[in-house]
């Protein structure tokens, strides 16, 4: 090699380029290789905010995992409720609902422990509805005691009629579910319904407008022959008649029988 001229030497190296010199003890440098549009301008990004979907919505057209999971979690409680009705709570199986349902029993397992939180969960279902809707009748402060107390039947009357099969249940298990769970799921609010029909019947005594008797006797007389209707009520007649017993038209008679003996008032 002529001296005072160099040797270069070209390596690719991902991106860049090496270009090394042999002249001295000179390092090699790096060069960065760029292609055409690497050099065109960018385009400024749009300021604003990114919108995020809702914490449990899903885009449209899409279901969330959470509810897949409930839709599945409904279908097999409906199922259960068939199912309890059909063979009893103690000879129906979870492989029985899972049939029903046309899944696998394991796939029960993923949503509930076993078949008593199953029948656990269709009592907090009952209590639930029911208390819901009688609360918002106690709470009527404009309504006399008189038409509250009309409205508190009605009210019970439609709710055991509109699940009727899973009250029948209610009724006929509750005796197989822990003490402590049910005082949980659904005595509570049990309770809570029989003291406050007890309520509004001695604020209806104090009035003058109720005949004073025992009212807690009076509250759990109510309540039994409202629960009792989802034993016996049956939408059409054993002729096919399909002649209808209209909700309105029991809760006519629940509350007739009652105000026979406790309505002071001469429009009972």
């Amino acid at each position: 090699m002529l001296a005072g001229t160099t040797s270069i030497g070209r390596y690719r190296i991902g991106r860049r380029l090496l270009v090394r010199s042999e002249v001295g003890n000179q390092r090699p440098r790096m060069k960065k290789i760029t292609s055409k549009t690497e050099n065109l301008p960018r385009k400024p990004r749009k300021k604003g905010v990114r919108k995020s979907l809702p914490k449990g919505t899903a885009k449209k057209g899409r279901m969330t995992e959470y509810s897949v999971s409930e839709t599945r979690r409904q279908e097999i409680l409906t199922a259960a409720i068939y199912v309890f009705n059909r063979d009893g709570f103690h000879k129906a199986t979870l492989e029985d609902v899972a049939l029903e349902v046309g899944i696998s029993k394991s796939l029960i397992y993923y949503h509930f422990k076993n078949k008593m939180e199953v029948l656990a969960q269709l009592y907090k279902m009952v209590g639930e509805t029911l208390n819901s809707r009688l609360i918002e009748v106690f709470d009527g402060s404009s309504m006399s005691p008189i038409e509250r107390l009309r409205r508190v039947i009605e009210t019970h009357v439609d709710v055991i009629i509109e699940h009727q099969n899973i009250f029948q249940i209610y009724f006929r298990e509750k005796n197989e579910i822990s003490r402590d769970t049910l005082d949980r799921l659904v005595a509570h609010g049990d309770s809570n319904y029989v003291k406050r029909l007890k309520k509004l019947l001695d604020d209806g005594a104090k009035q003058g407008v109720f005949n004073k008797t025992d009212s807690r006797i009076t509250a759990f007389a109510i309540v039994g022959a409202c629960n009792w209707i989802a034993f016996w009520y049956q939408p059409e007649s054993k002729r096919g008649t399909k002649k209808l017993r209209s909700n309105q038209s029991i809760a006519d008679t629940i509350y007739q029988t009652v105000a026979i003996g406790l309505v002071i008032s001469s429009d009972k």
